[in-house]
């Protein structure tokens, strides 16, 4: 119960340590990684459209730069897409789940530019391809499966 309440008001402040994100993947000492995650999922700042299913961040955009010029970042981003938690980033004033910021990390990588012209197997942009409104943990989770798969049949 009181991992429970603390778990919860971890998740209500927005505020992420490394150690903390180093925890969720079940290790006790942070690397750059969970640094730059933890750093990601604190930036305050809105996701608003700026074109058709294209959307721009007002807060520091630094972490997700960084993570995404990281090939070894791209599976914890992908991990990341399924945990239960609520980043400090809003749209429409709602805060977001902590997986719609790290696919901004997947999004901005080599691995996804690269693919992006038409490269990904049939079907996978429809699965894997998260909308910024607010979408459910259910969605970011087989978003999160799709990731997965990608990433085992063509490696980073």
């Amino acid at each position: 119960m009181v991992a429970a309440l603390v778990t919860t008001l971890a998740a209500c402040s927005a505020s992420f340590s490394p150690r903390q994100i180093a925890e969720r993947r079940g290790v006790t000492r942070p690397d750059s990684i969970d640094a730059l995650i933890a750093k990601a999922l604190a930036a305050k700042g809105e996701y608003k459209e700026v074109g058709d299913m294209a959307y721009g961040f007002t807060g520091s955009y630094t972490a997700i730069e960084a993570l995404s010029r990281m090939p070894m970042a791209l599976p914890r981003l992908v991990e990341c897409m399924g945990w239960d938690l609520r980043a400090r980033a809003t749209y429409d004033g709602h805060p977001l789940l902590a997986g719609v910021v790290c696919f901004q990390g997947i999004v901005h990588s080599g691995y996804f530019q690269r693919r992006n012209q038409g490269d990904w197997p049939e079907g996978f942009a429809d699965s894997a391809f998260v909308d910024y409104t607010n979408p459910s943990l259910q969605e970011l989770r087989a978003a999160q499966q799709g990731w997965r798969e990608q990433l085992l049949r063509d490696p980073p």
